[in-house]
């Protein structure tokens, strides 16, 4: 209602994307009801990834099961109009982690045997040696993944990995 905000300050068109014409605003947030009610945040709309088959998956749920790993330091996922989601993954520092290490933890932490649906196994990956930051651009100032921006930096050798 009325009580969230009024707009964006004098920016009535991006006004117009997020509030409707009864005052609603819609903060992009996604989550379930149960049947007591309880509500669970899954994710944000924006950072939905739909796979080239119509398939919509949250990445946040798979990234915290992937962070869980001693291995893994950040992860990002990635498919947006692609056949398969794939991961960007930036391992634990002064760990000595090979291919076969990340591959494992990824088959163990995502699709069916880690409670996800099949088409959220991850099956392929990059390993990056540089960390997101806000330095070098990927992170925001609060530590959140800035995606296009990691995207577009990664972006020849995403296309390879799909090849």
């Amino acid at each position: 209602g009325p009580q969230v905000m009024r707009g964006y300050y004098k920016d009535e068109e991006l006004t117009k994307t997020v509030v409707d014409h009864e005052g609603w605003f819609d903060s992009g947030d996604l989550a379930t009801m149960d049947k007591k009610g309880d509500i669970t945040f899954i994710g944000r709309k924006k950072e939905t990834i739909v796979l080239s088959g119509g398939e919509n998956i949250e990445p946040e749920p798979i990234e915290n099961s992937l962070l869980q790993s001693a291995l893994i330091d950040q992860v990002m996922l990635i498919g947006q109009d692609r056949k398969a989601i794939a991961a960007l993954v930036v391992p634990a520092e002064g760990m000595n982690v090979t291919e076969d290490d990340i591959r494992k933890e990824l088959r163990a932490r995502t699709g069916p045997a880690a409670g996800f649906r099949s088409f959220e196994s991850v099956n392929r990956f990059l390993i990056l040696e540089e960390p997101f930051t806000p330095e070098n651009g990927t992170l925001t100032q609060t530590l959140k993944m800035k995606r296009k921006m990691i995207v577009e930096k990664y972006a020849k050798r995403i296309e390879k990995l799909y090849a």
